[in-house]
């Protein structure tokens, strides 16, 4: 994988926007869905994963304060 600097072309063509249809806020809103909808499959994997042994080792480990 490479990093992409953005550059001025990027930025002058990224700001040439249509008139506001309303769609952008569809778009967005099904992006967000689709962003929570996969943290909770994320959540939900790592809760399957994790034995219950798993848990309490890491609520045992856990820092507290300047430990």
């Amino acid at each position: 994988m490479t990093l992409r600097e953005r550059t001025e072309d990027d930025r002058v063509r990224g700001d040439q926007s249509s008139p506001d249809d309303g769609s952008s806020d569809a778009n967005l809103r099904q992006v967000r869905l689709a962003g929570q909808s996969l943290l909770a499959a994320g959540a939900d994997a790592i809760q399957r994963a994790l034995s219950g042994d798993s848990e309490r080792f890491l609520q045992a480990t856990r820092q507290e304060g300047g430990q």
